[in-house]
């Protein structure tokens, strides 16, 4: 928002008081297209980087939560639960992980980047199944549920680092590294974990 509103100011610059200044060499028409896209790429560059918090805001929610439950699968596999803990334990944290996946599907985001978006989605399904069929396989026992369960969180991975190379990287034209080295410190710290633990 504070993007938006220099721009507004930079616009208001080149208005006197009695209309649009022209540049020398210019016609008004082309000052007008000058205008009109510098004020159009400002607000496309604050679009993108409401996008990337939203985002980040999400990913770090999701590192979180998963780092919890995989906490409690650390506890399982140390015999200090049973099955019929930890199933109890997989069904307070799905709910969470859906939650999770409806906040990223209802996220606004710039067409081009579409495929971040997506990225970030099926990432969280597919951990979110994959804790759904490693829950039947402490029901059943059936190894084919294990084996989904470790498709389904190889996928999740893979969707991961999409998203995450994009940020870890600073936006188009842009200096700012802030939000960037934290991300890396991070990701995908909170997965991988889980998915050393449990599947290795």
């Amino acid at each position: 928002m504070a993007l938006f509103i220099s721009a507004l100011y930079l616009s208001a610059a080149k208005f006197g008081d009695h209309g649009l200044q022209l540049v020398e060499g210019q016609t008004e028409g082309e000052t007008s297209d000058s205008v009109h896209n510098g004020s159009q790429e400002l607000i496309s560059k604050t679009s993108l980087q409401e996008f990337r918090s939203s985002l980040s805001g999400i990913v770090n929610q999701s590192l979180i939560l998963t780092k919890s439950y995989q906490d409690e699968i650390g506890k399982w596999r140390s015999n200090q639960y049973d099955n019929s803990t930890l199933i109890s334990i997989t069904d307070s944290f799905v709910p969470k992980f859906v939650n999770l996946v409806n906040s990223a599907q209802n996220m606004t985001f710039p067409k081009d980047y579409k495929n971040i978006h997506d990225a970030l989605v099926n990432s969280l399904k597919s951990e979110t199944d994959s804790y759904k069929h490693f829950r039947n396989y402490l029901v059943s026992g059936n190894k084919t549920e294990d084996e989904i369960s470790t498709d389904l969180l190889t996928n999740a991975l893979q969707y991961e680092m999409i998203y995450s190379e994009f940020l870890s990287k600073p936006l188009p034209n842009s200096s700012q590294m802030n939000d960037t080295v934290n991300y890396i410190s991070s990701v995908p710290s909170g997965l991988m974990s889980y998915y050393d633990r449990h599947l290795r």
